[in-house]
């Protein structure tokens, strides 16, 4: 039972994960910001779970914004976990490839912070190859996601 309004979750869930990119785009963060920034994903995916109305496209984005988050704290083996589950969600159907594709992009980010090159070079060729059927228009952050994992490499 819920006794939060679903669109209180709502405003919760998209205030919080906007809040997470102050720490995801800040660069070098402190102790305190990592903690910070795991609360926000966290907390941004908790609401939209508890959220009745919640959609596969919103735990997608959850699931892969919070192994973007371990990947910038250096945590290879969370963000990994988290990127499969995004993968696992990914998969259906109703969704765009656009989300697959980002799927496999935090997935080639927790691979390279693994070390596993290769893994993460199929990766992106998956994420490529998806891309390619997208109907979603603004693919400017995309290419600069896996040209930025690209020169790690």
């Amino acid at each position: 039972m819920n006794f939060i309004e679903n669109d209180v979750l709502k405003k919760l869930a998209a205030s919080n994960f906007n809040q997470a990119w102050q720490y995801l785009d800040k660069g070098q963060l402190s102790n305190d910001d990592k903690i910070a920034l795991l609360q926000l994903v966290h907390a941004s995916f908790t609401f939209w779970e508890m959220n009745t109305d919640h959609t596969v496209r919103n735990i997608s984005i959850g699931f892969w914004q919070i192994s973007r988050a371990y990947a910038v704290i250096n945590e290879g083996n969370l963000s990994l976990l988290y990127a499969e589950k995004c993968l696992e969600v990914s998969t259906n159907e109703t969704l765009d490839s656009f989300y697959l594709a980002y799927a496999y992009e935090a997935k080639a980010r927790a691979l390279l912070l693994k070390g596993m090159q290769t893994d993460a070079h199929q990766c992106f060729e998956m994420a490529e190859k998806l891309i390619e059927t997208t109907k979603e228009t603004h693919l400017e952050g995309f290419w600069k996601d896996i040209t930025d994992l690209k020169l790690r490499c």
